[in-house]
């Protein structure tokens, strides 16, 4: 069996080849990142993700797979990110307290709204898992980072929940925490605030429109339109 570092590198190695030049510039354009872009597909970016699993992830532990997961988070390439995060989600029944802490400093890494709201899909694994970390995430509204003031938006439902419910905490402590974000004046903030009262429109539905009918002058006129947008049926 090869070392664990050996197969990662393997996987390095793969990605690359799988990279389609003449789709670069369309990718980064639609992802707008700094990263560097190697024009790769998503499913397959999902299924080296699978295979590897599959094929050697699954005989060892997050503990001992997190140091090669980070690395490939730190890396210049877009892809080799966002498959980090594919990677990770395999481990979820491992996801533990401390990973939190770990995770929520990913964010300061974070430089497109893509990768954000992945990785927040795995933060709002874990603050589902541990209600209490909700307190930190309150916290991040006031960051100078936008993305983390976007994630702490985000963090709070996942947009095919296996439960049924998009939220994963109290409808009351989502729309707290959307009503602090109102007053934000970055886009990518406001994207986030839509998104969260979307997904908690699909829950409840009457206190999300009581939210926005008692906050409609103060709301940004971007929130209206992208929930207009979104509510739209094509979009459920």
């Amino acid at each position: 069996m090869p070392k664990l570092s050996e197969f990662f590198d393997a996987l390095h190695q793969t990605l690359l080849s799988y990279g389609e030049p003449e789709q670069v510039e369309r990718t980064t354009r639609l992802l707008k990142t700094p990263a560097r872009v190697l024009g790769v597909r998503s499913d397959l970016i999902r299924r080296l993700a699978k295979d590897y699993f599959t094929a050697q992830g699954h005989r060892y532990t997050l503990i001992r797979v997190y140091p090669f997961l980070k690395e490939m988070w730190n890396s210049e390439i877009w892809e080799e990110k966002r498959l980090s995060i594919h990677l990770l989600n395999f481990y979820r029944r491992e996801y533990d307290w401390n990973l939190f802490d770990y995770l929520s400093r990913w964010l300061d890494d974070v430089e497109d709204a893509t990768l954000c709201d992945a990785l927040s899909r795995e933060l709002a694994f874990l603050l589902k898992m541990y209600s209490e970390r909700l307190a930190s995430v309150r916290k991040w509204t006031a960051s100078p980072n936008p993305w983390r003031r976007r994630a702490s938006a985000t963090i709070l439902f996942l947009p095919k929940p296996e439960s049924g419910m998009h939220l994963v905490v109290g409808t009351e402590d989502a729309l707290a925490i959307a009503e602090e974000l109102l007053n934000d004046r970055t886009i990518v903030v406001q994207k986030g605030v839509a998104r969260l009262l979307k997904f908690a429109a699909k829950d409840t539905p009457e206190a999300v429109e009581s939210f926005v009918q008692s906050h409609r002058e103060e709301m940004p006129k971007a929130i209206h339109k992208l929930l207009k947008e979104r509510m739209e049926p094509s979009s459920t």
